[in-house]
């Protein structure tokens, strides 16, 4: 393979990069999930991510919008999370043949009993105003652990939840 080292625009001279992130997709290291559900007040969508136990790290960013006010928590070694619906994480490179190593699956039935709470926030404001929250930096997941990203509507009417994790293991 040619290389040519910095990378340089033949046109304008400037120097070409991509951020590590950018390049995991390129090397389909990198991976998605995506949960939609349209839930009535006072009820919740649970993502249940399993990270390997292997050598490969879980480097997780995930994206929440809410339709209404909802309170977002991520949750770290619940006392079990059962069940739920399997998802298949996408590689975001579509040429790539790789599989994820993380299992997901979609509201399983959980105890939250000494569960670590690494994140609790409310997005939205009461009387339907949605919003979104997005992780600005990565978090890197502990192998071999149960992570729940639980996002409950605190609106009185239906609210659609949407919780989509981006990835890449390396």
């Amino acid at each position: 393979m040619y290389f040519k080292f910095p990378y340089v625009d033949d046109i304008s001279k400037g120097l070409i990069t991509i951020d590590f992130e950018h390049h995991e997709i390129h090397e389909g290291n990198f991976f998605r999930g995506f949960f939609v559900q349209d839930t009535p007040n006072a009820t919740s969508l649970i993502v249940k991510i399993q990270t390997p136990n292997s050598q490969k790290k879980i480097h997780l960013r995930p994206l929440i919008i809410v339709e209404q006010e909802a309170t977002i928590i991520i949750y770290e070694n619940p006392t079990s999370a059962i069940g739920g619906t399997p998802q298949t994480p996408q590689n975001a490179n579509r040429n790539s043949l790789t599989l994820s190593t993380v299992l997901l699956s979609q509201n399983p039935v959980v105890n939250l009993v000494g569960a670590v709470q690494l994140m609790n926030i409310r997005i939205g404001s009461g009387g339907g105003t949605g919003g979104s929250f997005e992780a600005l930096n990565e978090t890197v997941l502990k192998l071999n652990t149960t992570y729940l990203v639980h996002v409950t509507n605190n609106n009185a009417g239906n609210s659609l939840l949407n919780v989509l994790l981006g990835w890449y293991e390396n």
